[in-house]
């Protein structure tokens, strides 16, 4: 890198490191482990959630409403998986997002 400093300059020099520090970052995002989410029946609605948090992301009136926000969430997170339940708790579907 050194050499490519003196050629480049300063600005160039701190372009490319930005550029390494980008491609170690998506590199690290596709190795990253794939979060879950999930849309369920809850006493107040449908809601949307993550696998190890606390509280739910949203809740919502309908599920419908509850798959579009889950979708959104899930692909923002990609890699990840959005787990669709009934409204009894077993699993309908699941759809998974890949990273670009």
């Amino acid at each position: 890198m050194e050499k490519s400093t003196k050629v480049m300059g300063a600005a160039g020099a701190v372009a490319a490191a930005a550029a390494v520090g980008v491609g170690v970052a998506v590199a690290r995002r596709k190795n990253a482990e794939a979060a879950v989410f999930r849309v369920r029946s809850t006493p107040e609605g449908w809601a949307v959630s993550l696998d190890g948090g606390g509280e739910p992301l949203s809740t919502h009136g309908t599920k419908k409403e509850a798959l579009s926000a889950g979708r959104k969430a899930a692909s923002r997170r990609a890699p990840s998986t959005l787990v669709l339940h009934y409204s009894d708790g077993r699993e309908q579907k699941r759809l998974t997002y890949a990273s670009d």
